[in-house]
């Protein structure tokens, strides 16, 4: 378990910044491109800030990831377009508004 800790740390930092950024939309829905690129920056406002210290969370791969799982709890909901499926829009989702209960528990 102890080896794995700084990898699991940087998925925590990385889902908490995707969770935090999401709860802060004003506009829905979201083009998915923007949306990744409002995470990168604010998990460089988090680093500087000291509320996230794993720069290496800061990927596209662990935001992608996050926003699955995040689809997949129900927070918020991803239309895919064009061929490759990369092209989408996130929404709100029917779990959204407890989005704030997950941020809380993601900032131990």
């Amino acid at each position: 378990i102890l080896a794995t800790t700084g990898i699991l740390e940087n998925f925590r930092e990385a889902y908490l910044v995707v969770a935090r950024t999401l709860g802060v939309q004003k506009e829905w829905p979201i083009a998915q491109a923007t949306l990744v690129q409002r995470m990168r920056r604010q998990f460089a406002t988090s680093l500087l800030l000291a509320e996230v210290g794993k720069p290496e969370g800061n990927s596209t791969m662990i935001f992608g990831n996050a926003l699955s799982r995040l689809e997949e709890m129900g927070y918020i909901t991803v239309v895919r377009r064009g061929r490759d499926g990369r092209e989408g829009w996130a929404e709100r989702g029917p779990a959204f508004d407890r989005l704030g209960e997950l941020i809380q528990q993601l900032g131990v």
